[in-house]
């Protein structure tokens, strides 16, 4: 997935979302991002999430996996 391993590798992005984590608000992805981003940035552990059903395997080892839609 080229889009979220684009995604992973933006320092400032990283910052960003790290930030705003920090400050409690709010963030989110959407197919396979919430794996090769958020959860490699380690914003995924303690959470509940879903992703791309192709990296359902790789995003257990970073949050509880749950099979919806949206989480």
């Amino acid at each position: 997935m080229p889009g979220a391993a684009a995604l992973r590798d933006r320092g400032v992005l990283e910052c960003i979302v790290k930030k705003h984590a920090a400050d409690g608000s709010l963030y989110a992805g959407i197919c396979a991002t919430p794996t090769m981003a958020l959860g490699s940035w380690g914003l995924m552990k303690s959470l509940k999430a879903t992703c791309y059903s192709s990296f359902m395997e790789q995003l257990s080892s970073t949050a509880t996996t749950v099979e919806s839609r949206v989480q």
